[in-house]
């Protein structure tokens, strides 16, 4: 009789360990604007859940959303546990949602924390006279950007730049405006973010192509996206997801994970 009881005692407690392994983390990837969709995010995103369920025991799951209205009702309808968020995002919705941060991101072209915008145009550009000047100036962009967020966070205290009329043009194919740019489109810049950027930069040096493009801003560090937990939810999931994501670039399966997120890494 005795053995029975403790045989199902066993029984119930390696069932209650599966199921405490087995928890649902909702982990959302949360950035207004951003390029792509949740389809094509999700192929990246089950290889980095499959990473975090093996490490942590957890079963992580979410999605990616950029769209701000999907962003508020989510976390309205209290169907995130956790998120990485976009700084906007944060220093926006931080009090409202509760959000704490309990990492932050190292981008894949950054050597810290930090994100960074930049402004090329074609070499013949002389970007002092359109200070000047009072007709537009066009500004290309691959996604879409406020005139507030332009002139407050990306030029900051740069009151030259500020002085230029920009005109900002959401293009529908960056790629090719950048060649044209390049091609003597004089007068014309492109806004790219910092990823962006390390990409134009990677083939200027090796395509002939992008060799008459020029820098002609670079902002100042700026924060990058922050791993955020709602409340006080899924406090017991916190420390083992530190040390996963913490590990990840000491690992070959993490660094590759990694790169496919356009990060480096994360950190305290």
């Amino acid at each position: 009789m005795n053995k029975g009881k403790t045989l199902i005692i066993l029984l119930l407690l390696l069932f209650s360990f599966s199921v405490q392994a087995q928890e649902k983390v909702d982990f959302y990837f949360i950035h207004p604007g951003g390029e792509g969709s949740a389809d094509d995010a999700k192929p990246y995103l089950s290889e980095f859940f499959a990473y975090l369920n093996e490490q942590t025991g957890k079963n992580f799951q979410g999605i990616y959303l950029n769209d701000l209205d999907d962003d508020v009702e989510a976390l309205t309808d209290e169907k995130v546990d956790m998120a990485i968020v976009s700084p906007s995002f944060l220093l926006k919705f931080k009090n409202k949602f509760l959000l704490q941060t309990v990492l932050k991101t190292i981008p894949a072209y950054s050597s810290g924390p930090y994100e960074k915008y930049f402004i090329m145009t074609n070499q013949d550009t002389d970007i002092t006279k359109l200070a000047s000047s009072h007709s537009k100036v066009k500004l290309y962009t691959a996604q879409e950007y406020s005139k507030e967020f332009l002139n407050e966070t990306i030029f900051g205290d740069n009151d030259a730049i500020k002085k230029i009329s920009w005109q900002l043009l959401p293009s529908p194919d960056i790629t090719t405006t950048i060649k044209e740019i390049a091609a003597g489109n004089n007068n014309t810049f492109v806004l790219l973010s910092g990823y962006e950027f390390s990409v134009v930069n990677a083939l200027r040096k090796k395509n002939p192509a992008y060799q008459s493009l020029k820098l002609a801003f670079s902002s100042s560090e700026l924060p990058s996206s922050s791993l955020v937990i709602v409340g006080d939810k899924q406090q017991n999931a916190i420390e083992p997801l530190k040390q996963a994501l913490l590990i990840m670039p000491k690992t070959l399966g993490g660094n590759i994970i990694l790169k496919r997120l356009r990060l480096k890494g994360f950190t305290e």
